[in-house]
């Protein structure tokens, strides 16, 4: 029998134990797991088994137990204690370099799994968003007035590699061209992706979950909203806004309304107007693409296609957060640009390598630049955020590092970034469909009337427009810039190729004119402790939705 390591013979009963017998019992089981923790205790404690095999009796009386207990007692030399004290702390390292590494690997795991599932509920917020889209996208655009269908948007960031190269050369470069790794011999950083895109549409609320938002101060419900996807720096936004049309309780100070308000809106005739689903047909209705409240008619009409990124700057912030727009100084009835003039101070330049860059100027190894370490420094701008009332509220999720929306290309059969084929033909060869190219409103650089940079180009971008623009009367600038009354819709076969009024005759057509049959959104994120990078894709079929 066993009991704590030492051996009984449970087979003797009374008598005189035989000397094998009494070794016995105090012989180690070194077969049991803890024996290497016991070794410099056994060490220290020396028994002398001869004088203890020489002790004529052992029935179990106190004097023959006290006689043993002297007999097995010793002094220890210096050497035996410094052996000893050596093999405790080489044990207790070890165990405490083991103890070490499993709660790194524990961190890790945990904060792996958290990552995980962030990037699994924003995953699922999106897969969500893009079932309730009201537009109906197995129609090509552009929309029918009257429908009341909302809008559908995807913006290709024009950074992406093909576009024209001299709007990169004014600071407009995407993200994973830029990356920059500062703690690793300044080398451009592989991690980095699509970080550019812009995802805008309506959308109604699942049955029994409306969406919920300040108006006039007030929580209010709404069945239907306008939502914005976008990155800045490494952070995802979904900016909601209700769709409220005729509230009462409206806010008509243009100024700090977002403090206040979580409502699409426009300013139209000096007032605050909520919009409607039909409203937000129209591009420059719609959250960030408003024009400026002071411009005349001409100013107007010369901005359209309303494209949002008019500098370099309001490239790199994507589109307005709730932290900027909830501040008292901020209206809504001018252009995001012109509100960032305002709430920082600057004079007319707004570029990129202008008023909001910090020191953050240094060149890359080939000599391009400034870079932006998307890990540590995604945000390298002076005096900003601007910071109001509210803050943090439309962020989804932190650490990202790549946000890349692609479209299904039916030529190719597969899904592919807009504009991509700038000659017709993907990388591999593969022919190109619509998709492949940049569209009705390729990059151009329209200096006719501002000094400051401004473009008639809407590359790249997905809309379902609205017929609307090619009312017959219309002022819009053409192809080439100049204003011209529009013609597509006035019954006639202009182009002469039987038919009446399409597409190719407009002056206003949409980008691409083709159903959108689906969408893959790639989302990537980084954990800072760890250093893992989770990446999640998301495939959503329009066909039958």
């Amino acid at each position: 029998m066993r009991v704590n390591g030492v051996q009984f013979d449970s087979g003797v009963v009374g008598g005189e134990l035989p000397v094998e017998s009494r070794l016995e019992k105090l012989q180690l089981s070194f077969d049991t797991p803890l024996w290497p923790l016991a070794a410099p205790l056994f060490f220290l404690i020396r028994v002398d088994f001869f004088q203890f095999v020489s002790l004529n009796t052992c029935r179990g009386s106190i004097s023959h137990f006290f006689i043993f207990l002297f007999a097995m007692t010793r002094g220890y030399t210096l050497l035996e204690i410094l052996v000893a004290v050596t093999l405790m702390m080489l044990i207790m390292l070890g165990l405490t370099q083991l103890f070490s590494s499993v709660g790194t690997q524990i961190n890790n795991t945990q904060a792996t799994l958290q990552l995980a599932g962030e990037l699994r509920s924003a995953k699922t917020r999106l897969e969500s968003d893009l079932k309730l889209v009201t537009a109906d996208l197995t129609k090509a655009p552009p929309m029918k007035t009257g429908v009341n269908q909302g809008y559908f948007c995807i913006i290709e960031g024009m950074g992406a590699a093909h576009t024209n190269d001299w709007l990169r050369n004014q600071g407009f470069v995407a993200g994973k061209d830029i990356a920059f790794t500062s703690d690793s011999n300044e080398s451009y950083d592989n991690t980095v992706g699509d970080m550019d895109d812009i995802l805008m549409f309506t959308a109604h609320a699942p049955e029994g979950q409306p969406f919920r938002g300040l108006v006039g101060g007030q929580v209010r419900e709404s069945n239907m909203a306008e939502i914005i996807w976008f990155c800045r720096g490494n952070t995802l936004y979904r900016r909601t806004l209700l769709i409220v049309p005729g509230s009462e309780s409206l806010d008509t100070d243009p100024n700090g309304f977002y403090q206040r308000n979580d409502v699409s809106v426009r300013f139209e005739n000096g007032r605050v107007i909520a919009n409607s689903l039909e409203d937000l047909a129209l591009r420059q209705n719609r959250f960030g693409h408003a024009v400026s409240a002071g411009a005349t008619l001409q100013k107007f009409r010369e901005a359209f296609p309303f494209n949002i990124h008019k500098n370099s700057a309001v490239y790199y912030l994507r589109m307005p957060t709730i932290q900027e727009t909830s501040l008292s100084t901020w209206d809504v009835s001018e252009s995001f640009d012109e509100n960032l003039r305002t709430c920082l101070g600057l004079g007319p330049s707004l570029g990129y390598t202008g008023g909001i860059t910090t020191g953050n100027s240094e060149t890359l190894p080939d000599g391009t630049g400034p870079f932006i370490d998307f890990w540590e420094d995604p945000l390298p701008w002076a005096g900003f955020p601007v910071t109001g009332e509210r803050y943090a509220e439309d962020a989804i999720l932190n650490n990202v590092i790549s946000f890349d929306i692609q479209v299904w290309d039916d030529d190719a059969k597969r899904y592919v970034n807009l504009g991509e084929a700038r000659d017709g033909f993907y990388d591999d060869g593969m022919s190109a469909g619509p998709f492949g190219g940049q569209g009705n409103y390729p990059l151009r650089k329209q200096n006719a009337y501002t000094d400051e940079l401004s473009w008639i180009a809407l590359p790249c971008v997905y809309d379902t427009w609205s017929e609307e623009y090619e009312r017959e009367g219309y002022m819009w600038p053409d192809q080439d810039g100049v204003l011209t009354e529009t013609q597509g819709r006035n019954q006639r076969d202009d182009n002469r190729n039987g038919v009446i009024d399409d597409i190719d005759e407009w002056t206003t057509p949409p980008p691409y004119s083709v159903p959108l049959r689906g969408v893959k959104i790639s989302i990537r994120a980084f954990d800072p402790l760890s250093k893992n990078i989770r990446e999640m894709t998301i495939i959503h079929n329009f066909v039958g939705k």
